[in-house]
């Protein structure tokens, strides 16, 4: 029972420190502007949900250990949305009611973007489809199709333990 509690805690360490690596990763200022990714609530999800997706698809090629990580990963996402909910002042009823739609959104993307990355789907046109808006720039477009493919493999090739450590670094994007 307790090598079962310890283990958990550990995961969900691991997982609190690889979900602050994406969500400061997602507010590098070089993603955002005129021609960029939307500087708002929604851009601001879906990029975080871009760098989660890199790591949470790396992951899996571990097996049931890269499948534990990933769950405590969503748990910590998931509560990090209820405090920021919670901030704004919404009671329990309007959490919940709100929560549902940004489950499904994330696990759309998730999939898509992990199709993307095992190469079943160009992460280009996926970025489009998702992340991007209308007036996005063509070279900013390639650029973030071609750092986030990067960052995956950067992930990919780590080991289990370095992953788990949650000292995880993405390919470097200046946003040009």
């Amino acid at each position: 029972m307790f090598g079962k509690l310890f283990k958990r805690r550990g995961e969900d360490i691991s997982a609190a420190k690889l979900y602050s690596a994406c969500l400061a990763q997602s507010r590098t200022p070089a993603f955002y502007g005129p021609g960029k990714v939307t500087d708002n609530y929604d851009g601001r999800i879906d990029l975080l949900t871009l760098h989660l997706t890199a790591i949470m698809a790396a992951a899996r090629q571990f097996g049931d250990e890269g499948a534990q990580l990933n769950q405590a990963l969503y748990d910590v996402m998931i509560q990090d949305f209820n405090i920021a909910m919670r901030e704004e002042g919404l009671a329990d009823t309007g959490i919940a009611r709100r929560i549902k739609p940004m489950v499904m959104l994330f696990l759309g993307r998730t999939k898509a973007y992990t199709e993307a990355f095992l190469g079943e789907a160009d992460i280009g046109a996926v970025l489009k489809e998702t992340l991007l808006p209308e007036d996005v720039g063509v070279g900013f477009s390639d650029s973030i199709a071609a750092y986030a493919a990067q960052s995956y493999e950067t992930i990919k090739a780590l080991d289990f333990d370095v992953l788990k450590s949650g000292q995880v670094s993405f390919a470097p994007f200046t946003g040009d």
